[in-house]
């Protein structure tokens, strides 16, 4: 093994370099770390070319303490990249670190609802996860109606898909009696009920949707419509004239083709399967209503039969009792279709409902979308029209002085 040379500002011979070699202290060997000779002609091919051409330069030795740390150091990093989570839904789309979403509160909807004139009240239990409180408060649908105005006003909304807020239920004799009418035609007599309970479960489930978002179920304004007894202040939400008007221009961007594949395609499914359940809800309200009316009808018969009770003399007495269990038979039969719709009402058309509400949500989402791309297109053009206005003048200007100056060079004949 030939004898390391250390340089440092002038010449040194080999004793001086081998005593110090032994005043060096000793250094552990590293684990995992192969030991580097720092005069092989490998590790330092540098000092091999610079010796074979006369020169000596300065050579700073690097300790294996630091070449461990530096190993070190790399092997994070790439255990940092190897752990980066992988994307597959749209390149758009940044990605969101954010720490996860806990919910807050809990509520559940009791049967305490009163109606004073054309005010429905309904009572909600909230209690707060965190500090384990229990609350009772009462709110109208008006309060809904506000607070979904709020939250949709007070949050950036552009990417965000809005719960959906279940539609006014028809309080006021008028609209009853639209409802009727359109469920069981203009030629009935009959009003169908109040459904207390269908609508409480239907904002039941409209609140738990926003305490579980992500955007809405952290807002204060939540926080006060669930946990404060007196309702916030409401005012009456109209959308004027400007508004609709720009709706309507908006509505006229949503078959845009949008710029990322993944967002075109679902918007192109959210617009089919929109369109298939929308159609399977009313169809299945239509034969709700159907049934409805056929209960009417059997009940009519049912009463016709009992009116046409003889007297019990002969042969009356047996058709008086087939005429009564007869009509005792549709009675029941009845009471089965009215028990039939409740159920199906409740069950499958609220599932419907409610997806065909949250399919026309994320359509609403998109079309924000599309609309920003529209205006991003837009802005784009405008500024591709600027440069090329701006470019024209001075081409212009330099063909201009280049006529001028092959004017001025050209000798005269």
């Amino acid at each position: 093994m030939d004898t390391p040379i250390m340089v440092e500002s002038g010449k040194e011979s080999d004793e001086e370099t081998h005593g110090n070699q032994e005043n060096l202290p000793d250094v552990h060997p590293v684990k995992d770390v192969p030991a580097m000779d720092p005069v092989s002609p490998q590790s330092d091919p540098l000092g091999e070319h610079a010796c074979e051409n006369g020169f000596k330069e300065e050579s700073k030795e690097e300790s294996p303490v630091s070449t461990v740390e530096k190993t070190e150091e790399e092997n994070a990093c790439n255990t940092v990249e190897k752990q980066q989570p992988e994307d597959d839904s749209s390149n758009a789309s940044s990605p969101d670190h954010s720490e996860p979403f806990c919910q807050r509160f809990s509520i559940k909807f009791t049967d305490d609802i009163t109606k004073d004139g054309d005010v429905v009240k309904y009572t909600i239990q909230v209690r707060k996860l965190a500090e384990d409180i229990q609350v009772t408060v009462k709110r109208q649908f008006e309060d809904f109606e506000y607070l979904d105005h709020c939250l949709c006003t007070g949050n950036k909304i552009d990417g965000v898909i809005v719960p959906p807020l279940p539609p006014r239920p028809p309080i006021d004799p008028q609209a009853a009696e639209e409802m009727t009418k359109k469920k069981l035609g203009s030629s009935s007599r009959a009003f169908l009920g109040d459904q207390f309970q269908k609508d409480s479960k239907m904002l039941e489930k409209y609140l738990e949707q926003l305490m579980t978002h992500p955007v809405f179920g952290s807002d204060p304004q939540l926080e006060n419509f669930l946990m404060k007894p007196e309702p916030p202040a409401r005012a009456k939400v109209k959308k004027g004239l400007w508004s609709r008007f720009t709706d309507s221009l908006d509505a006229r961007k949503a078959t845009h083709p949008d710029c990322d594949e993944f967002f075109q395609r679902q918007r192109e499914w959210a617009i089919s399967y929109g369109h298939a359940i929308k159609d399977g809800s009313d169809k299945f309200e239509s034969l709700l209503a159907s049934e409805q009316r056929l209960g009417g009808q059997l009940r009519h018969l049912a009463t016709a039969l009992s009116l046409a009770i003889q007297p019990i003399e002969g042969a009356n007495a047996t058709y008086n009792r087939l005429n009564s269990k007869f009509a005792e038979s549709l009675e029941n039969l009845r009471e089965s279709f009215e028990a039939s719709c409740g159920n199906g009402s409740e069950t499958l058309g609220f599932t419907l409902d409610l997806y065909s509400r949250c399919l026309e949500s994320l359509l609403h989402m998109l079309l924000r979308r599309t609309c920003l791309l529209v205006d991003y297109e837009n802005a784009n053009k405008a500024l591709e029209k600027v440069k090329t206005n701006r470019r024209e003048p001075t081409q212009t200007r330099g063909g201009g002085e280049a006529v001028m100056e092959e004017i001025t060079t050209k000798p005269a004949t």
